[in-house]
């Protein structure tokens, strides 16, 4: 809310008009098209937690292990991310019919760039709820196409300096940001 409707509508201009946008955790979480008025509607995907955002710090906390996809590889050029920080970030999914009835399934410039590996024990203040989505194999970096410009929204933290393994991933970090970048 902080940003308003008119940081929404300048960051919107922005990225249609050729700049990029990357965003982790909660900067993902803005950025998909969710039921939710303050989101940017820049990626064509939503948080498939159905208890987001109540109460918002469910899910856990830890290092997680992701899958990179073949066109993320292309992007990141890793094969895998190991212990990457995870902060209750958005499970990333397809905007559904009822949402944008006239969106395809996965639209055809979204790239899935990594997908969680199956669950890790993560740190939390609760048990999951028994309808609690599982992570394995859901999309945890996406990236895709907003007018000229490019978004990266990631459940991840790769720009976190504290985590293990770091270095490697502010590498794909990098990478990330070369893609999003105006050319």
């Amino acid at each position: 809310r902080a940003i308003g409707r008119v940081g929404r509508h300048n960051i919107r201009n922005f990225v249609a008009e050729g700049g990029g946008y990357v965003g982790f955790c909660a900067g993902a979480n803005l950025a998909l098209c969710d039921r939710y008025p303050n989101s940017l509607g820049l990626c064509p995907t939503v948080n498939l937690d159905p208890h987001y955002p109540d109460p918002i710090f469910w899910r856990g906390t830890g290092c997680v292990d992701l899958n990179v996809t073949p066109q993320g590889q292309a992007i990141l050029g890793a094969a895998t991310l190991h212990r990457v920080c995870y902060f209750n970030g958005p499970l990333l999914g397809s905007v559904p019919v009822q949402v944008n009835p006239k969106a395809p399934l996965w639209p055809c410039d979204m790239e899935v760039i990594a997908t969680f590996r199956e669950t890790q024990p993560l740190a939390r203040k609760h048990p999951l709820p028994e309808d609690a989505l599982a992570m394995g194999g859901t999309a945890a970096i996406v990236g895709c196409s907003f007018g000229k410009g490019k978004v990266v929204v990631s459940s991840v933290h790769l720009e976190k300096p504290t985590c293990p393994r770091w270095e490697r991933h502010s590498r794909s970090l990098a990478a990330l940001v070369a893609w999003v970048a105006p050319r």
